[in-house]
């Protein structure tokens, strides 16, 4: 089923509507910026305006904006936009000129969303701001509206280190090849030929549900959602692939006794020596709970 297929669904982006921003912050390489591309993109399918930029060039952009006396345009242009991206938040230090245009953004953003991504903790951000007064102005007016997504783990990045050796079991093809053929016998609702894809120890973080480790805790996991659909579609709207990782977005519908089931997914895979090592997905447990909610009152989950 084609993804234009599908009607859009407000309900998925109604942190927009509620004028609630995202944080992702975590250690460099961990997929902060491709998440938060995921929600933007998500964001423009539904009709949302959406800019994307690092921090460092917004500031620059209204920086020039002094000089050249567009500074209010400038402001306007970026305020009036349903969502911005803002990658690489706190990097470093921010100038007095800088602290005040991030307050007069903010301010001038006032109900509208932002999604942030960092390597430092919002805790670590006051610091950067020359002025206290502004910083405690900017920051809670960005902190207390906001969700918080810590993401932890390893860098991606060292698996693309020129010359690093590739065994051939570990070529890009076999990768994304992997990964694809678990999404398809997840379709065909084959929970055990699909996890026979895993390493024995694999990680399975669901976000914002928990962790797992091991096949015998996914089955778990995936029997839930799985064994009361009468069919499974998932659906990739998009696909990117870096060293050792895949990174995917998409949509997983169940289709339950009572009707679709819908979630909008960020996944990322890790494959190594041929085999699934992390498989983490991000996404929207209210919308799923609210689904699930629309149940009959006698329908209960089966349990295993």
């Amino acid at each position: 089923m084609c993804a234009s297929s599908f009607r859009p669904d407000r309900k998925r982006t109604r942190f927009l509507t509620a004028g609630e921003s995202i944080i992702l912050h975590g250690p460099v390489g961990v997929g902060k910026t491709f998440i938060a591309q995921a929600i933007g993109h998500h964001a423009c399918r539904h009709g949302h305006t959406v800019a994307f930029t690092k921090t460092s060039r917004l500031l620059a952009d209204l920086a020039g904006g002094h000089a050249d006396r567009t500074w209010n345009t400038r402001l306007r242009r970026w305020a009036r936009t349903d969502l911005i991206v803002l990658d690489d938040f706190a990097m470093r230090d921010f100038t007095p000129a800088q602290a005040d245009d991030l307050y007069e953004l903010i301010t001038e953003r006032a109900s509208r969303s932002t999604v942030i991504t960092a390597n430092r903790r919002p805790e670590d951000w006051y610091p950067l701001f020359p002025n206290p007064v502004v910083a405690e102005s900017v920051l809670d007016r960005l902190i207390n509206t906001a969700h918080h997504i810590h993401m932890n783990g390893r860098s991606y990045r060292p698996n693309k280190r020129p010359g690093q050796p590739t065994p051939h079991d570990r070529t890009p093809d076999h990768r994304t090849a992997r990964h694809r053929a678990g999404v398809r016998l997840l379709e065909r609702r084959d929970i055990d030929a699909a996890l026979s894809l895993l390493a024995d120890d694999c990680e399975y973080d669901n976000v914002p549900i928990g962790k797992l480790h091991g096949r015998d805790a996914v089955w778990d996991a995936l029997t839930r959602f799985i064994a009361p659909a009468s069919e499974v579609e998932w659906v990739t709207l998009r696909e990117a692939e870096t060293g050792a990782v895949v990174f995917n977005e998409r949509i997983d519908r169940f289709h339950m006794p009572f009707g679709w089931v819908e979630l909008p997914v960020a996944g990322v895979w890790e494959v190594n020596d041929g085999r699934i090592t992390l498989w983490r997905d991000y996404f929207d447990l209210q919308s799923f709970t609210e689904q699930m909610a629309a149940r009959p009152a006698g329908w209960s989950e089966p349990t295993s």
